[in-house]
């Protein structure tokens, strides 16, 4: 509260003086149709005359309006880049700017050059910060590349393609309080955040577009953020993505345990992808032995590339941390069958068999797949499927309670849902 009110007083001074030196009057006349006229006048008048404790005085008075507090602070909000609880800012070539927070223990490319990002090595710390995406406007839900008949036509090999523009390093303090002061005046129900933890074959950059096109695309209102582990960002790194998820385990924890003590947030939804469904698992765990008391909303498991007897045997830690739980399997999914076919079992994300465990909603997803994407995109490309995601973060449905789903039994009377393309 401090910090928020020591905001307003700094915006409306400044706003008054650049407004009397004519210096540029656009936050003035925002202020006043927040302010009554003469009462900003009259703040007017005691700045130009040097009388600072009696403006002060009647910005404590003016304070004590919380809602015209909330209107404020989100026009303060507006004005600031990168824009982050909301999508993001438009631009004027049918894109808009949706910012991401971000936490990796990938080490930077060149810790001179931050625009250079982070690559595949690993760090012994957590670097945190943001990401500002370009989104295309026009883009259809569950794309993050433009088609290429589009590009021809464009003269522009990236055209329609979601694209990494900035990245923003943050100390953990001013990581955390910027996340905070976002949620202040917002209501208790507002104050929701969305983590992505990315899979198998996935770069840093991948991971940030992947979380902007999810929060696009599932119309999260609250802040997004994703986690990024040193994965090699190729298919032929699996063997080392496998030693760097386990190595990733406890910053994935810290992280998680972060969020929900220092945020503000009142709910943290979480998506885990693929392999990084094993390093989620392990932080569950973790916190579940360290920080009991700690809940997150829901908890989404898509394609999880996880031995299916390990999975049924450990799976009851996230119905402990979570409201609801839910696991999204496919048998079109090509890299968690390669998965299987190397481990010679079943993993929990790939059908058959269907993995289903008590107090956990299992969906299989019937669908036709890109085969170039080996079918491992399909949580974030598939529009059905977006849309289940949706409801199942807005509205707390279970399987049951949603229209879209039609019910099914395993060979041994196990309740699944199955979600059609």
């Amino acid at each position: 509260m401090p910090n928020s009110n020591r905001a307003i007083k700094e915006f409306i001074r400044t706003a008054i003086e650049h407004h009397v030196c004519d210096v540029e009057h656009s936050d003035y006349k925002k202020l006043l149709s927040l302010i009554d006229r003469e009462l900003l006048l009259e703040l007017s008048a005691y700045l130009e005359n040097y009388q600072k404790k009696k403006f002060y005085e009647s910005m404590k008075e003016l304070l004590e309006d919380n809602e015209l507090r909330t209107k404020i602070l989100l026009l303060i909000e507006s004005k600031k880049e990168p824009q982050v609880v909301t999508k993001g800012i438009s631009l004027n070539d049918d894109t808009k700017l949706c910012t991401v927070f971000y936490g990796t223990n990938r080490e930077m490319n060149d810790k001179e050059n931050l625009g250079l990002g982070y690559g595949d090595k690993r760090a012994d710390k957590i670097y945190l910060g943001t990401c500002e995406v370009r989104v295309p406007e026009s883009r259809k839900k569950g794309e993050t590349k433009g088609s290429w008949w589009d590009k021809i036509i464009k003269f522009d090999s990236s055209h329609g393609d979601l694209e990494l523009k900035t990245i923003s390093l943050y100390d953990e303090e001013g990581f955390w309080s910027t996340i905070s002061d976002l949620y202040t005046p917002l209501e208790e129900e507002e104050k929701q955040a969305m983590v992505f933890i990315h899979g198998y074959n996935t770069s840093f950059n991948d991971a940030a577009i992947r979380a902007a096109q999810l929060s696009t695309d599932l119309e999260h209102s609250g802040l997004t953020a994703f986690f990024s582990w040193p994965s090699k960002g190729t298919l032929l790194g699996y063997v080392a993505d496998e030693a760097s998820i386990q190595y990733s385990e406890k910053y994935i924890t810290e992280f998680l345990t972060n969020f929900v003590q220092k945020s503000g947030a009142k709910r943290v939804h979480i998506i885990a992808h693929s392999m990084g469904n094993r390093g989620l698992l392990e932080a569950i765990h973790r916190i579940n032995k360290n920080n009991p008391e700690i809940q997150f909303g829901q908890i989404i498991l898509a394609a999880p590339d996880i031995d299916a007897d390990v999975f049924e045997e450990l799976a009851d830690a996230y119905t402990k941390q979570s409201e609801q739980t839910t696991l999204y399997v496919s048998p079109a999914d090509k890299a968690v069958g390669a998965s299987k076919w190397i481990h010679s079992h079943a993993r929990a994300g790939f059908t058959p068999p269907i993995s289903v465990v008590p107090a956990i909603d299992t969906i299989e997803v019937e669908t036709e797949v890109d085969l170039l994407q080996l079918g491992h995109g399909y949580f974030a490309e598939h529009a059905s499927l977006l849309g289940d995601i949706d409801k199942l973060i807005a509205f707390n449905l279970h399987a049951c309670d949603r229209d879209e789903l039609s019910e099914d039994r395993t060979d041994c009377e196990q309740t699944y849902y199955k979600l059609k393309g």
